[in-house]
């Protein structure tokens, strides 16, 4: 990822002779994301990213907006990046991501304000959050704890990758939502193993299962493997629903539980190339 004073720099060069904005202004331009409506259709939920000049980096908050009143207000102020609110049911409390620790963890906060209670500590972080439709469970992925012959690695030789089959496979876990702001809850993990890692996903309305693209691995030269798969929260029985040539993902349920709507290259082998 490029750093703010190689954008900078990149910037002056290409674009030495505009005058209004200059490329500082442009660079310190707010920028409002991600945006999520609270249940009762009162409030959204959004990301604004920031530029910290002094650590030569992109901070992103969350923030709060009444559309009916114009009232807004920052919701996470912390040193780090918080973002990716997610409300839940109720609209009472929103989970979200923050790297205020170190790697992303998943966090709930209630949307008035006060302190954040962390749900997971794992070494390789979240990257995506979703609660369930019964507002009980959170899911969401991650590569877990880190392996301890890899902690060895890295205590030895320093961190580094191995290009091709050096993957830590990102699977789908489930975090109960405690009731009160207290305890953190232990994490379950619903898929494991090196057959695939998980991407997008998408809970059943009854809460029941989760749908979900899983690939090969997560080289991007994998993403034509991805395909589509269930899993069975109460036993954790993995089904693949779908497997043609090239991508399956984004799976989505109707309302009724009963289909999956997803996208797909529908088995052209050459799905990349322009028609």
């Amino acid at each position: 990822m490029l750093t703010i004073r190689l954008l900078l720099a990149f910037a002056l060069v290409c674009a030495a002779a505009a005058q209004v904005p200059s490329t500082e202004q442009a660079l310190s331009f707010k920028r409002a994301s991600n945006p999520r409506i609270s249940p009762d259709g009162r409030f959204v939920a959004y990301d604004v990213r920031s530029t910290n000049w002094d650590d030569n980096a992109f901070d992103t908050q969350i923030w709060i907006a009444a559309p009916a009143s114009g009232e807004r207000y920052q919701l996470t102020s912390s040193n780090k990046s918080s973002s990716g609110a997610r409300w839940s049911p109720d609209g009472k409390r929103l989970a979200f991501i923050s790297d205020r620790n170190g790697k992303g963890q998943l966090y709930l906060i209630s949307p008035t304000g006060g302190e954040a209670l962390q749900l997971t500590n794992f070494d390789g972080g979240v990257n995506a959050a979703e609660w369930s439709p019964d507002g009980a469970t959170i899911a969401f992925t991650s590569t877990g704890p880190e392996p301890e012959a890899r902690k060895d690695r890295k205590k030895k030789y320093g961190e580094f990758e191995i290009v091709k089959n050096d993957y830590q496979m990102s699977h789908l876990w489930v975090v109960k939502a405690p009731s009160e702001f207290g305890e953190m809850p232990k994490p379950e993990q619903l898929t494991s193993g090196e057959k695939f890692t998980v991407g997008g996903f998408s809970w059943s309305p009854d809460s029941q299962r989760i749908a979900f693209a899983g690939a090969r691995d997560p080289s991007p030269a994998s993403g034509e493997t991805t395909d589509i798969y269930l899993v069975r929260v109460v036993d954790k029985g993995v089904t693949k629903l779908v497997s043609t040539q090239g991508p399956d993902r984004n799976p989505v349920w109707s309302p009724d539980g009963k289909q999956i709507a997803f996208e797909t290259a529908a088995g052209e082998e050459f799905f990349y190339l322009p028609q």
